[in-house]
């Protein structure tokens, strides 16, 4: 069918991401994104292309998803997050053995690390299993990180906040200093 200047393209066909993203065809996937295909549309088992891609070890589709806004923290059938399924890709199906690659990406761009799945297991936990120790360092430095940026920026919030409440105390002293000072009423005579 041709397309007219200035009339957009049809939305995606349903699947049409999901098949890409299997296939690994990165200029499909980024066109269908283009186009607006649901980029957090769930297969049969609630598996979005972000937990597919990351499965498989799609690294640049990853990024690719994760540039357009894929939910990093979105859980499949059985409570698997990108991460989780980054880190327990199995070698015969993750082509490239790109976990480290993808959990660096999904772990900077905010994935939770410690959500548990259906099987009670977190990202930690199914890394240590696998003995994935390079991803294990990761996820502990990041989680060391963001504890240090949640202390800091709690500290600027309770400075602010006492400045805050200096700065409106002062006022009230200047307003009090600036009020006319009321004369007693002298008492009713009997």
């Amino acid at each position: 069918m041709p397309q007219f200047p200035n009339t957009p393209s049809p939305k995606p066909a349903s699947g049409e991401l999901m098949s890409a993203v299997i296939s690994n065809n990165l200029m499909t996937v980024r066109r269908l994104l283009d186009q607006k295909a649901d980029i957090d549309e769930k297969d049969l088992n609630g598996n979005t292309p972000l937990n597919r891609a990351a499965d498989l070890g799609h690294t640049e589709i990853v990024r690719a998803l994760i540039e357009k806004g894929a939910d990093v923290n979105t859980k499949n059938l059985a409570g698997d997050t990108p991460l989780m399924s980054a880190i327990a890709a199995y070698p015969a199906y993750n082509y490239n053995n790109d976990s480290i690659n993808i959990s660096r990406l999904l772990i900077a761009a905010g994935a939770n690390m410690d959500v548990k799945n259906k099987q009670g297991e977190t990202a930690m936990g199914i890394a240590e299993q696998r003995n994935k120790t390079t991803i294990i360092t990761m996820m502990k430095e990041e989680k060391a990180k963001r504890k240090r940026l949640a202390e800091e920026y709690a500290k600027a919030a309770e400075k602010k906040r006492q400045e805050t409440v200096a700065d409106r105390q002062q006022e009230l002293r200047e307003q009090s200093k600036s009020r006319p000072k009321l004369k007693p009423r002298p008492p009713k005579a009997a």
